[in-house]
Parts: structure tokens; sequence; C-alpha cells
């Protein structure tokens, strides 16, 4: 290939010369232009080099109520005086705003900071109160325990008193019985005395015996009645009047005081059945005051008597040897008083018609026991208290004899079961123990049934526990 001409190819040199003039100077242009938009940005953001522009764009900044005072301090008339004290009011009412919400965020905070405190002080009176309460509840528990013992001391002591008291009993009992079997024969001895009067009466009757023996007027003798009866004694203007036997014409007799004919004043009267009554007479009746009566079975009563010659208040003695020492109300109908038994058993309080022991009363068992509460048809039924010849003690309902209902069983070893009986066993409750712990749930016949809680000696629940057959199965902590 041929190259073309040397005078083709200048043109293109010379434009290329242009070409690379125009982008050197378009380069340069573009530096100078941006330096320029700089320069002019920076002059507008700092004011340039106007001092006073420059301190309003500072404060302008800041903003800040100091900033804009600083700025009015410098130049109060310059040109940016009316827009920096436009500015100073809104940055003051900020500035209270602020102070206003710090305020009260600070009160909120010392409001919390004291709401915080109080609930510390109220939680560790709380957790003080607490472990004081518990602290007095496992000493007044360990107190109680103590307590029990001491009454189970006492009711020991008590048991030996009663058996004491019964032996005394026991020997009074013989000695009735004794003194019994005596009048039974001065009574069996009496109505055949009766008899022989009675015998003799007839003999008198059938002979038409009658008259005076002696001073049947104003002194001493003897008048016979036809009937057969007679009188041995002290007259006065013809009637008996003073010291004298009355001899009936069935074989009773009289001896005592007479007035006007009549039986009056103090005297003893024999019963054809052998029984005899030494008291006080009214107009041939028994009347008030004290007096004696034996009966024809040996049982005899000493005491007062009332006016219908009913005995009152005294001591009725039965054939059995037993005694009965207080009221009546009509011949052995007893209100209130002490009745000690042939076995040695006494009973103080009180009585029905039937001769029960009824209401309020207190009954002493020959192994030493003590029943104290409500009667009913003799038996204990109510409330009371039941103290064993060991020592433990049960105070609660009772029913037919039975304790049966809602008590508390004192152990002699201090324990204590509160809750459910029936007919003498322990069904349902919480048994408290010497150590202060305690269990509740069913309790039947000293042997514990299912589910069981055991509690600490502070009366917390700690553990549940499953019993069969009166062995523990299973025991789970409880939070």
């Amino acid at each position: 290939m041929t190259e073309p001409p040397v005078s083709a190819k200048r043109p293109a040199d010379g434009l290329d010369k242009v070409t690379g003039f125009v982008r050197r100077h378009t380069v340069l242009l573009l530096a100078v232009l941006t330096f320029g938009v700089a320069a002019a940005w920076y002059i507008a953001q700092t004011g340039g080099l106007d001092p006073e522009r420059r301190a309003w764009i500072a404060a302008q900044e800041r903003d800040s109520v100091a900033a804009y005072n600083r700025f009015l301090d410098s130049y109060p008339e310059g040109e940016f005086s009316e827009s920096a004290q436009a500015s100073l009011k809104i940055a003051e009412k900020l500035a209270e705003k602020r102070a206003a919400e710090a305020k009260r965020l600070a009160e909120e905070a010392r409001q919390r900071a004291e709401a915080e405190a109080e609930k510390q002080r109220v939680m560790a009176l709380a957790a003080e109160i607490a472990k004081q309460r518990r602290a007095d509840f496992k000493a007044r528990r360990l107190a109680a325990v103590k307590t029990r013992i001491a009454a189970t001391e006492a009711n020991l002591a008590t048991v030996q008193t009663v058996l004491d008291s019964i032996d005394e009993t026991l020997k009074a009992t013989e000695k009735r019985k004794s003194q019994i079997s005596d009048l039974e024969r001065e009574a069996r001895d009496r109505k055949s005395a009766v008899e022989q009067r009675r015998y003799q009466a007839d003999q008198r009757r059938w002979k038409k015996y009658s008259g005076c023996n002696g001073n049947c007027q104003n002194g001493y003798g003897t008048m016979y009645w036809t009937d057969g009866g007679y009188y041995v004694g002290y007259f006065s203007s013809g009637y008996l009047s003073g010291q004298g036997t009355m001899y009936y014409k069935n074989g009773e007799r009289y001896s005592g005081q007479f007035s006007n004919g009549k039986i009056q004043g103090a005297g003893t009267y024999e019963y054809e059945n052998g029984g005899y009554f030494s008291g006080n007479w009214n107009y041939g009746e028994r009347t008030s005051g004290p007096g004696r009566s034996y009966f024809a079975d040996g049982s005899y009563y000493y005491g007062t008597f009332d006016y219908s010659g009913n005995i009152e208040d005294g001591t009725y003695v039965y054939r059995t040897g037993s005694a009965y020492s207080g009221t009546f109300r009509s011949g052995p109908r007893r209100k209130k008083g002490t009745l000690q038994y042939v076995n040695g058993q006494t009973y103080i309080g009180s009585y029905d018609s039937s001769e029960k022991s009824d209401g309020e009363g207190k009954l002493t068992y020959i192994d030493g026991g003590i029943y104290v509460g409500e009667f009913e048809n003799g038996l204990p039924d109510g409330e009371g208290v039941r103290v064993f010849s060991n020592g433990s003690e049960y105070s609660g309902e009772f029913d037919k004899g039975a304790i049966s209902g809602q008590g508390e069983l004192i152990y002699p070893s201090g324990r204590l079961f509160v809750g459910q009986f029936r007919d003498g066993q322990t069904v349902y409750g919480e048994m408290f123990y010497e150590n202060g712990t305690s269990r509740t749930g069913s309790f039947y016949d000293g042997v514990w049934i299912g589910d069981v809680t055991v509690h600490n000696e502070y009366g917390d629940a700690i553990t549940r526990e499953t019993w069969t057959n009166g062995t523990m199965v299973s025991s789970v902590a409880l939070n």
C-alpha cells in the first residue's frame, strides 16, 4: 500500500491540537467553578468575613438562651438583633418547658424512690412481723405442749386423790352396809314387836277391856280403849298431854310429845312394817324440821322435812350401801346433791324425777377418772370434760355416754388431737406433737388414713403424705 501524501495528514494534526486545548481548559474551568461554588457556600454559611453574621450563625447552631443573650450582648442593634430577640423568646419558652419537664421527671423519680423505699421498709417490717409472729406461734405451740404435759401431771395427781377418796367411800359404804344389816334386823324385831302388840290389842278388845289405871285426869296413868289400843303417859284435864307412849290397835306405836289429846311436838312413830320416823309432829301429822326415817328394808334418811312431812334436804342411805346427800322434791325424788355408789363412784349434781343424773354434774369413776359436764338420762350427754386414769383429758361433746362430736383430746405425752370424734374414737382433725409440728387428716382409731398434711412448728404446710392401713406410702414436699 502506498502512503497518502503528506499534505493530506496536516488538517488532522491541527484538529487534534484544538481538541486537546479545549479539554485542558474545560477541566480548568470546571475546577474554578467548583472552587467558586464552594467559596460561595462557605461565605453564605459563615458570613464570610462579616463577624456579626458568623456570630449569628453560631448562635443559631447552639440555639440556646445563653447563645442568643451573648449574641445580643455583642450586637444589640445589629442586623440580626430582631431575629435574635424572637429566637431568644422561643428559646426561653423551650428552656422553661424543658426545666418544667426536668422538674416533673425529677419529682416523679423522687416519688418513685420514696415509694420504693417505703415499699422496702414495709416489706422489711412485714418480714420482721412475720418472723416475730412465726416465733410467737412456735413459742405458743411449745408452751401449749408444756401446759398439756403439766395438765396431765395434774390430772394424775387428781386421779390419785380420787382413788384415795374412793377408798374412803368404799370404807364408808361397807360401814353403811353393816349398819343397814343391823337396821334390817332391828326392823324385823320391831315388826315382830308390832305383831305381838297387835295380838295383845286383839286380846284386850275381845275382853272388852277398857279404863284407866293411875291419874288419867291430871297426872300420869294408863288409858285403855275398847279397840285394844292404850296410852301410857301424862294427862292434863283428861287429855293426853306431855310425854307419853301410844299403842295402837294395829300394833304401831308412838313415843313422844302430846297436847290436847293429839300427837304434838317431837316424837318417834313405829310403823307396822318395821320402819319408824323420829321428828316433829303437828296435830298428829309429820311436819317441818329435822328428823330421821328408817325404812323396813334397812334404808334410812336423816335431814329436814317440809310442812307436809316429806323429806326435803338431807342424806338418804339405800339398802345397797350407796348414799345420797342433797335436796329432794317429794320423797326420794331429788333435785341436787351427792350420790355415793356402792362401788365407790361418786356423783355430784342434779337429778331428774326418776332419780337419774340430769343437767350439770360431776362423776368420779372407780379407776380415778372424772367427768364434769352435762348429763341426760343418767349418762354424760352434751358438753363436758373427761379426765382418764392415765392422765389424758378430753373436752368437748358427748352423746349418750360416749365421746362423740367436736372435741380436744390431750394424751399423757402432751400430744393434742383437735377434731371430730365418734363413739369414743378419733375421726378427723389435727394432731399436735410434742415438738410443735402437726398433722391434719383422717385419724381413725389412732391410724392415719388417706391424704394427710404435715405442718411445721410455725403452722406452715410443708408436706403432703398418703397413708394406707397405717403405713405412709408417699410423701411430697409442698412449696
